[in-house]
């Protein structure tokens, strides 16, 4: 058996789960999401990653249940293409939400930074305080935004990592960036040069929102699919909570 007849064997035996898996970890081995859109999107619509692993996985049903009824198949196949269709989806929504605003959430990171380094020094209380406050709201995001990504990990995908590696790069430089400008202020503000960040208590804090945030996130991604599958009408219901 060659070495491509026995890897369509493979696939043919995975689970939707273990199909979406393999997708994913072959994605990220092209890089950034930018090098992987600039690869697929010089395919043919068939060999886009949602289109493939609707294939891959009907072939896998197909020959698991190969002496059941036709009927009972294409009703595994559809249910199987589905579970899917979802969890590309989410594999791309979440990579996207990280994506789309990291130029903004590091901007205002780097403007308090500015702003604690250049006149931290002869603010009053209530002026240190209201920056704070400002630098805890801009921080809550990175850190929400870090725990929705092992939120969805876990409950979706096995616990397996599913950023490409621009998004991972972006978060992991607003935490480090985030942990910088704490630093600074106990430097310049505080008068406390060697002190360590502790960002555990804001982190605490915001656990009550992570389901939210994780579970909306998760709701796009059903809609998306069952637009696709079923329709308007199906799609619209998953997000009506949050709108």
């Amino acid at each position: 058996m060659t070495t491509h007849n026995r890897l369509i064997k493979i696939q043919a035996s995975l689970t939707p789960k273990q199909a979406v898996l393999l997708l994913i970890s072959e994605a990220q081995k092209t890089g950034s999401s930018q090098e992987y859109a600039s690869t697929w999107l010089k395919l043919p619509l068939a060999e886009f990653p949602r289109s493939r692993i609707n294939r891959q996985v009907a072939i896998a049903v197909r020959t698991a249940m190969k002496d059941q009824s036709r009927e009972l198949v294409e009703k595994a196949v559809r249910a199987a293409a589905m579970e899917a269709d979802f969890l590309m989806v989410l594999f791309f929504a979440i990579n996207e939400a990280i994506l789309n605003d990291t130029e903004c959430r590091q901007l205002r990171l780097q403007l308090l930074q500015e702003q604690v380094l250049h006149r931290g020094e002869s603010w009053t209380d209530s002026e240190g305080k209201h920056w704070v406050g400002r630098l805890l709201l801009a921080m809550a995001e990175v850190l929400v935004l870090r725990a929705v990504v092992e939120w969805i990990e876990r409950e979706h995908f096995c616990g397996n990592q599913v950023l490409f590696s621009d998004a991972a790069h972006a978060l992991e430089e607003e935490f480090r960036l985030g942990h910088e400008v704490f630093a600074t202020y106990d430097r310049v503000v505080a008068g406390c040069p060697n002190s360590s960040v502790d960002l555990g208590p804001v982190s605490d804090r915001l656990k009550p929102l992570i389901p939210f945030r994780a579970s909306r996130l998760v709701a796009k991604a059903k809609s998306d699919m069952l637009r696709e599958f079923t329709g308007h009408e199906a799609a619209v219901p998953v997000m009506r909570r949050y709108f």
